[in-house]
């Protein structure tokens, strides 16, 4: 099998959250190419904010950082697609599209805002700081990255380029030194993602990263709807139930615009985004799937790691 069928067949078991994202971060980027203005409002950065563009907290990831050379931006933009569908797909299976998708735009607000004061206290000693934008998907990506890797054993190692290897919970560090050590600048949003994906780990559960940090802790699952919530919202709009005439509690008055506006864009929605849509129950298991596609959403995700490992940052 060539790497365009390869590619195709990993794109075919990519699920609706994650397709959405990955295409509208394309769509913008190219569009901030060739209409640099466009990158700029989306992009965040501290003098943005201090003139009161903070809308970009939740914009910023749509727009990935161009280069001098267009070549270069393409291949990184194409680099960073491919990794994306690798470490979101399992995790948009497991949470459900709907959860899925909440969790990642509050995580993004949460690194935009550590972004802003970590840049901030750089940036008195030097002022050129306040123009760092952060953009792209990175930050997204190393957030998943760092919450899947603190979940493997202690003694897991990650290869990079085959040439060293790494503790697999200290990966998502050496990915920030190598991105910063190309930029010759320390990369503050990817510190950010770090820190909000170790607080996520430890406020799980999950096994401290450093004992002594081990209190540092943000529920992020505390700000998105409950599985028992999206489920019930699937169920209603099966149903073609919430219908916004007719009387009702209040309640239900409330609740019947956005489900009425969801079953809209339910219809609206292209085919292969809503064959792809992954109900809050179900785990793995894709809605019109057949048992062969099924197997091949389960492989991505228990090959991951094994793939993932040898590849370059």
């Amino acid at each position: 099998m060539d790497l365009q069928a390869q590619a195709w067949a990993l794109w075919s078991e990519v699920p609706a959250a994650t397709r959405c994202i990955v295409v509208a971060n394309g769509a913008f980027s190219l569009v901030g190419l060739l209409v640099p203005v466009v990158a700029t409002m989306l992009q965040l950065s501290v003098l943005g904010a201090s003139h009161g563009h903070v809308f970009a907290l939740f914009t910023y990831w749509l727009v990935s950082p161009g280069s001098g050379n267009p070549l270069i931006t393409l291949l990184v933009m194409i680099l960073t697609a491919w990794m994306t569908t690798v470490y979101f797909s399992p995790m948009e299976k497991e949470k459900g599209t709907v959860r899925f998708f909440c969790w990642v735009l509050v995580g993004g607000v949460f690194i935009g805002l550590l972004f802003l004061i970590l840049t901030f206290l750089v940036a008195q000693l030097d002022p050129i700081m306040v123009l760092m934008p952060c953009g792209g998907l990175w930050p997204l990506l190393l957030l998943v990255i760092t919450k899947r890797y603190l979940s493997e054993p202690a003694d897991a190692a990650v290869s990079i380029w085959g040439l060293f290897q790494v503790p697999a919970r200290w990966y998502p560090c050496a990915l920030i030194g190598f991105f910063s050590l190309l930029s010759m600048q320390l990369q503050m949003e990817m510190v950010g993602a770090w820190i909000v994906g170790v607080a996520a780990h430890q406020a799980e559960g999950g096994t401290p990263l450093v004992q002594v940090f081990s209190k540092v802790r943000l529920h992020l699952d505390w700000f998105i709807p409950s599985m028992a919530t999206v489920q019930n919202v699937e169920d209603q709009i099966a149903a073609g139930s919430g219908s916004i005439l007719g009387g009702g509690s209040i309640r239900e008055k409330v609740i019947a615009l956005p489900l009425a506006l969801l079953r809209r864009l339910a219809k609206l929605c292209p085919d292969p985004i809503r064959r792809q849509y992954v109900p809050a129950q179900g785990g793995l298991a894709m809605p019109a799937m057949t048992s062969s596609s099924t197997v091949g959403a389960k492989t991505i995700g228990k090959r991951t790691t094994s793939e993932m490992s040898s590849v370059s940052p």
